[in-house]
């Protein structure tokens, strides 16, 4: 009677916190359709308004929403309306553009030392930063200045010099203005590696444009600096490269694949090698009178103390397959997860003996052992024997590998003499 009230309070708590549960879901789900509808209500203020503030001078575009309510009328009506920016007057762009120009003239020198000394590129803005202002650059010799900065002094001979003149159109609307600007470009100069390299590369992509015939000569000498050149078997093999790097992750997951099998086919030939030491073994200690669960346990105790020569798999097991049935595993049950565990056909025969000797009792156990000791011992001999042959068959391959090796020292140099011609 009173596990039924007991039984009956739960229920009725339950039922009362899911009530309330249910209450709350409720206030919370009326409470965001509240928020929802204020959101898209509220969210904008409506107020009445005869001004519209234009966006500021560099600022985009303004899209406005109008609610228009004409007299007589008893629902608004919606416009929309594009507000674009201020603009300014001739006045202020007069001097917007005096400002701008000055700017442009400080940015344009780089890294040379001034418009009248140009021995680098030149940078030449199309827009300036503060001012909704674009420029238009014209170059009346584009062979030494071209209209993107480019300065092309390569072919200059010491102290040779020219002068070019650029115009600066600056626009804003309907307003336009130009300003000439005089440029003298001198001689490049090479004094460091980065402008070394930079002449360097400049002569030989001109002389590759100017040149259509079949064999290119290339030049000795460079702006006084004489050079010699090497084909880089580098370009050639770039392809190879690549492809190199891109197989590498999928190698090293073969890899960890072939590890994992040699791991696991070392385990089963530790496994088959070491079974007609257990099977020896159960047959001895089943012989002075042991029982077979006895003398599983004593095998697997004495591993413990004592491991012989490193880890061995079977007798971990067995230590394994001990402890299950001493936390309450059958041992006919345990002796099959041992046979499934090992998973080779002489332990699967091993725990089908045992676990007919559990099941039914045989009484001559102890002989079917004895002769599965000597089917395992010729197997044992037979296995020895085949580790023997295969142990002079593995001296092949670093034996190949060393052949290998030589050769590729011996045609190595003849392979680059013939990428060099």
């Amino acid at each position: 009677m009173q596990e039924k009230l007991s039984k009956l309070k739960y229920k009725f708590k339950t039922e009362v916190k899911s009530g309330k549960s249910g209450y709350m879901l409720y206030a919370a789900v009326l409470a965001g359709i509240l928020c929802i509808a204020v959101l898209k209500t509220g969210g904008k203020e409506q107020s009445q308004t005869q001004t519209i503030v234009r966006p500021d001078y560099t600022d985009s575009v303004d899209n406005i929403e109008l609610e228009v309510l004409a007299e007589g009328e008893e629902k608004p009506f919606l416009v929309e309306l594009e507000v674009s920016p201020r603009q300014y007057d001739a006045q202020q762009i007069e001097g917007i553009f005096d400002t701008v120009y000055e700017q442009i003239l400080q940015e344009m020198v780089s890294g040379n030392e001034s418009l009248s000394c140009v021995r680098q590129n030149l940078k030449l803005v199309t827009e300036s930063q503060d001012y909704p202002v674009t420029a238009e650059w014209y170059s009346e010799d584009t062979a030494v200045i071209d209209t993107d900065g480019t300065v092309y002094n390569t072919e200059f001979e010491p102290g040779q010099k020219e002068t070019v003149r650029l115009v600066l159109i600056l626009k804003y609307g309907e307003y336009r203005c130009e300003y000439p600007i005089e440029a003298v470009v001198w001689e490049a100069q090479y004094d460091t590696a980065e402008q070394k390299q930079t002449g360097i590369v400049n002569v030989l992509t001109q002389l590759e444009k100017n040149s259509q015939e079949e064999v290119l000569t290339l030049p000795d000498t460079i702006h006084g600096m004489k050079v010699t050149y090497q084909s880089s078997p580098v370009q050639k093999s770039g392809i190879l490269g690549l492809c190199g790097l891109l197989l590498v992750p999928l190698l090293l997951s073969f890899r960890k694949k072939e590890q994992k099998m040699q791991a696991e086919k070392r385990r089963k030939e530790q496994l088959t090698y070491d079974y007609a030491e257990v099977i020896s073994k159960l047959v001895l200690l089943a012989g002075a009178g042991m029982t077979i669960r006895r003398a599983w346990e004593k095998i697997a105790g004495d591993y413990q103390k004592k491991p012989c020569g490193g880890k061995r798999y079977v007798y971990e097991e067995m230590v394994r397959t001990c402890a299950e049935m001493n936390t309450g595993v059958p041992e006919r049950s345990a002796y099959e997860r041992f046979a499934r565990r090992c998973d080779t056909k002489e332990y699967l025969k091993l725990a089908s003996l045992l676990s007919q000797n559990v099941k039914k009792g045989t009484t001559d156990i102890l002989k079917l052992l004895e002769q599965e000791s000597q089917s395992a011992f010729e197997q044992h001999k037979n296995l020895a024997k085949k580790k023997g042959e295969e142990a002079g068959t593995k001296l092949l391959f670093p034996m190949i590998l060393m052949l290998m090796t030589v050769m590729a020292m011996l045609m190595f140099p003849a392979i680059v003499s013939f990428q060099t011609f």
